[in-house]
């Protein structure tokens, strides 16, 4: 995996989230970082997070909404280096 530092990028974004009202969503993601155990597992459980939060179309700002895509790819860029796939189911 690349230098991004993928748990910064994610713990801003849930600050973000709970600020602009969202907390059930900062809080899915919070508790994804906690919960995993190992890499993989986390960031795939916080790009299913931020994906179905895209889906949502729910309003925040265009920044956020920037970091959100962002994170979504430098995620699916990672999995996609070490050939592992991201599902959605």
């Amino acid at each position: 995996m690349s230098a991004y530092d993928y748990y910064d990028a994610a713990q801003g974004i849930a600050k973000q989230l709970s600020e602009a009202g969202h907390k059930e969503w900062s809080d899915r993601i919070v508790n994804a970082i906690a919960a995993g155990f190992l890499a993989g597992e986390i960031l795939s459980e916080v790009w299913w997070h931020l994906k179905k939060f895209k889906k949502a179309e729910l309003v925040v700002s265009d920044s956020l909404t920037s970091e959100i895509s962002d994170l979504i790819s430098q995620i699916e860029k990672a999995f996609k280096e070490v050939g592992s796939e991201l599902r959605e189911d």
